[in-house]
């Protein structure tokens, strides 16, 4: 995600930490998921809890 950082204004790029990084990813994994069509597979609880952000879809 470093190579985020140059899109941001300077004070969004301060602001932009680890955790502003997965907080950006799962929002953009989390819709492009659900826009799959016929991936059920990757909706699925085991999938998501592999992927490692069950916290972040509850």
């Amino acid at each position: 995600m470093a190579d985020v950082r140059p899109l941001l204004s300077a004070d969004e790029a301060d602001d932009f930490d680890d955790d502003a990084a997965k907080a950006a990813f799962v929002k953009v994994f989390s819709k492009i998921i659900r826009l799959m069509p016929d991936e059920a597979w990757s909706k699925t609880e085991k999938m998501i809890e592999q992927s490692g952000l069950i916290d972040q879809f509850e």
